[in-house]
């Protein structure tokens, strides 16, 4: 009868999603014994600014946590811009999200995983960048932008986001 609980850096999943995955490898483990970065994301806000509003890119892990704390979805001007895991960063959503944060928006990165896959921003993908750095990325993936940007890996869109906020705010 000991306690425990599975602590995970991942947004993406809900609890329930966690304890189907773990039956599918024929582990019963309840749901009460998971804690995401999305849950402390959530209970977090809830507590810090209840009633607040955000614009995530995240999976539904993060969306359902966020929505079951109180937390509305706001994509005009929210108190919050909340980046999680997803497969489906974009331009676009990184785009908005720096945006809204450039207005007031504070930000919220739910997690960080050193050992997920390494990647490369590179304006022409082989112009300035060592070719034995190229080798060593993961995932590279060309989104078409305007200018002389070529290209930019979306892999790593929010510590973009990140860094230009950084650089901005502190001039």
């Amino acid at each position: 009868n000991k306690k425990f609980l599975f602590l995970t850096n991942s947004s993406e999943r809900s609890p329930k999603e966690l304890r189907q995955k773990l039956m599918r490898m024929g582990l019963d483990v309840g749901e009460e014994h998971f804690y995401t970065s999305a849950l402390a994301t959530a209970h977090f806000l809830s507590r810090q600014a209840p009633g607040c509003t955000a614009f995530v890119i995240g999976a539904p892990g993060l969306l359902n946590a966020l929505y079951d704390c109180g937390i509305t979805m706001n994509d005009v001007d929210p108190d919050y811009v909340i980046v999680g895991e997803t497969a489906t960063y974009n331009f676009e959503m990184i785009s908005k999200a720096v945006r809204l944060v450039l207005r007031g928006a504070r930000l919220i990165a739910t997690n960080s995983d050193l050992t997920g896959p390494v990647a490369l921003i590179m304006g022409s993908e082989d112009k300035g960048i060592s070719h034995s750095l190229i080798k060593l990325s993961d995932v590279r993936a060309q989104v078409p932008m305007q200018g002389s940007i070529e290209s930019l890996n979306v892999s790593v869109a929010a510590g973009i986001m990140l860094f230009e906020i950084v650089r901005r705010r502190l001039g």
